[in-house]
């Protein structure tokens, strides 16, 4: 009954998976077998399980690559072409999103890639480097005060008048932790702050440039809540675009502490999605800006650090990341 219950549920995390990778497949690219089993590698499904026969299952139904069993097509008429993928103007086919309990954050799918991370705008962001991220979910919006105070019981945040649906603020990397921890009693998942490079790859969405969107600097406030048009407080997420991944505020509204432990440099970081956690841990790394900072704080690669234990005034607070299931 046990491995009953368990393969039901690797199905279903299989097609929601699936379902988000159909909509990053590449035009063209040949829904087979080998893709297939190189897709669910990627998800972490080892090759030669039963789980990973399954996927490729499922990925070649969902493909069109294979015909579900025991549902025949009458002969006489052709069965309905497929529902078009959702979109949003700014980026295409909108990623898929995982929902784990009432009072869980929405999670967004990211891709398996590649990209190159830093910059040479600071010491501290170079080498730019190399970096492999593996398939993992990340927060479609900062943490709200309404999930906060849903987990946690309390409300931390100097700007409380905002709302249920503004990003919790003055937490310290230890409040965010304790969080995630009792997030993933409640919901039976593990919740975690992204690594630095997850986090990067997943503001970057694709992209090379200062921000998500490019390097005009005149486009910001469409993305962003900053110094220049937050009127000096928080805002409720979602309000402004979304990047390519569908992920909102990653630049400004407040800082997101991620899981690193600072360092000086990119000398000798892991180029596998990884978190740095390695060397002295006394800071950790906070990314992405806040509704008080100048454009340069908002800039993908941009990444400052403080104690864990600080309550950063109030422009501190994070987003969370889980890792995809793996047999």
């Amino acid at each position: 009954m046990a491995s009953a219950n368990r393969a039901a549920a690797v199905s279903s995390i299989v097609k929601a998976l699936i379902g988000a990778s159909l909509v990053f497949a590449l035009p063209g690219q040949a829904q087979d077998s080998s893709a297939a089993s190189k897709k669910c590698v990627e998800f972490g499904f080892q090759p030669n399980t039963s789980q990973h026969a399954e996927c490729v299952r499922q990925w070649l139904l969902a493909s069109g690559a294979a015909k579900a069993p025991n549902k025949p097509t009458p002969s006489a008429s052709r069965p309905p072409p497929p529902a078009p993928l959702p979109t949003n103007a700014d980026s295409g086919p909108m990623p898929a999103v995982i929902k784990d309990c009432a009072d869980c954050p929405e999670m967004v799918v990211i891709p398996a890639g590649s990209f190159e991370m830093g910059s040479y705008e600071n010491s501290w962001e170079q080498p730019v480097h190399r970096v492999n991220v593996p398939s993992f979910l990340i927060g479609k919006t900062e943490v709200t005060q309404g999930q906060w105070k849903a987990v946690l019981g309390r409300n931390p945040s100097y700007f409380r008048s905002c709302g249920d649906d503004c990003p919790v603020e003055r937490v310290s990397w230890n409040d965010a932790q304790d969080f995630a921890r009792r997030l993933s009693q409640k919901a039976g998942k593990q919740y975690r702050l992204p690594s630095a490079a997850e986090w990067e790859y997943a503001a970057r969405a694709g992209s090379n440039t200062k921000w998500s969107f490019g390097d005009n600097e005149s486009q910001l406030g469409e993305y962003a809540w900053f110094a220049s048009n937050s009127q000096h407080s928080i805002q409720p997420v979602a309000q402004k675009r979304p990047n390519a991944f569908g992920l909102f505020d990653m630049h400004g509204n407040v800082w997101e502490w991620v899981q690193d432990c600072w360092h000086d440099n990119y000398s000798g970081a892991p180029t596998d999605g990884s978190a740095w956690t390695k060397g002295d841990c006394s800071y950790r790394v906070i990314r992405g800006g806040a509704f008080n900072g100048k454009p340069t704080d908002l800039r993908s690669a941009d990444l400052y650090s403080h104690a864990p234990h600080i309550r950063y005034f109030y422009s501190s607070g994070f987003r969370l990341a889980r890792t995809l299931l793996s047999p």
